[in-house]
This record gives C-alpha cells, sequence and structure tokens, in this order.
C-alpha cells in the first residue's frame, strides 16, 4: 500500500510541476512566431530603459521585470540606492536577454519575474541576478519549484556575509529596517 501511495504522491507532482511550468507565448510582446511553442528555454531579447529599484527593472518589450529569486531593500531602506544604482550601472541603456521563470512568471504585482543577462559582442553572458548578490545587495529567495539553478547565487551570498558588503554589513539595528529580508530571516529562523 505504501508503494501505491508513493508512486501516486510522485505521478501527482510530475502533474502539477508539468501544468505549473507553461506560460502563455501570447502573454509575451512581439515574440517571435519560432518561440511560440515554449518560453521556457528561449531568452528574451529586450533593452533596459530604467531601474525602479535594484531588482526591478523597465525594459522596453516586456516592461517591469522583477529580477528573479532576489529580494533588494525597497525605497527608504538601508542601502535600496546603492543597490539601485549598482544595478542601473551594469546594464541601463543596454541589451540585455531575459529568461522568464516559468513555474511563476509574473509577481503579485504583475511584474514578470526572470533571470537577466547581460551578454557581450563575444556572446559571453554575464547573470546580473548573482552578480547584485555578489555585490551584497540582495539576499537569495529560494524557489523551490524553479527551473533556475541557483547554487552560483548562494556562493556568492555566502561569499558577501563573509567580507561583509553591502546589507551584510550593515548594524543589526539597519539590517532590521529591511522590512522584507527581515520577514524572510524570521521566517527561515535566522
Amino acid at each position: 500500500m505504501n508503494m501505491v501511495m508513493m508512486m501516486s504522491f510522485w505521478v501527482l507532482m510530475i502533474i502539477a510541476v508539468t501544468q505549473a511550468t507553461t506560460v502563455n507565448p501570447s502573454d509575451i510582446p512581439d515574440m517571435p512566431s519560432g518561440n511560440k511553442d515554449s518560453v521556457l528555454y528561449s531568452a528574451i531579447k529586450d533593452e533596459v530603459l530604467s531601474v525602479e529599484h535594484g531588482d526591478l527593472i523597465k525594459t522596453k518589450r516586456m516592461g517591469n521585470v522583477q529580477l528573479f529569486s532576489i529580494y533588494c531593500p525597497e525605497k527608504d531602506e538601508p542601502l535600496s540606492d546603492k543597490a539601485r544604482d549598482f544595478t542601473k550601472s551594469l546594464i541601463v541603456g543596454k541589451s540585455v536577454e531575459l529568461e522568464i521563470e516559468p513555474s511563476a512568471p509574473k509577481d503579485l504585482n504583475g511584474n514578470w519575474r526572470a533571470v537577466v543577462w547581460l551578454v557581450d559582442s563575444k556572446g559571453d553572458r554575464r547573470c546580473i541576478n548573482k552578480e547584485v548578490v555578489a555585490e551584497g545587495y540582495a539576499k537569495v529567495i529560494i524557489f523551490p519549484q524553479s527551473v533556475f539553478n541557483t547554487a552560483l547565487w548562494l556562493t556568492a551570498e555566502k561569499e558577501a556575509k563573509h567580507f561583509k558588503k553591502g546589507i551584510w554589513g550593515l548594524t543589526p539595528a539597519e539590517f532590521k529596517k529591511i522590512k522584507g529580508i527581515q520577514d524572510m530571516r524570521d521566517k527561515e529562523g535566522l
């Protein structure tokens, strides 16, 4: 009986994950017809117009895009301006590739969730999400259902903590002013 229950569980999990990883291509502005079948493995080329805060950008095609799986200080919280300025220095006015998170393509505010890549003329890709974390301006958020491997981001976060970069160098009193991170720390028992 246990084996039957276990098999049923895994079948239901596979069905749930398969259904959750579908992004409706018609939701993506100007999606080339060759990519209509699957958004999961195709990067969307876009141009960054502005940076609202460290992990929220505005692009020409997609509009507001949340850098997936990271959390930066919000407006009026410690280091929010530095986080925004750092992200701005990397990508404003530049072409990027967006990989939309298929299990949760939009956040509660209707912003697209994506891993943002800066691609140079040689084709080398820099993950902006990871770079913001590496400079200590963001905390990694784990999404177990995600298709993206954030292990390198966690390593970057660990190093930023070790060297007390960005938010990890704040005093405990300053750190507590970053509401979203504090809420996550409380949930994680940190």
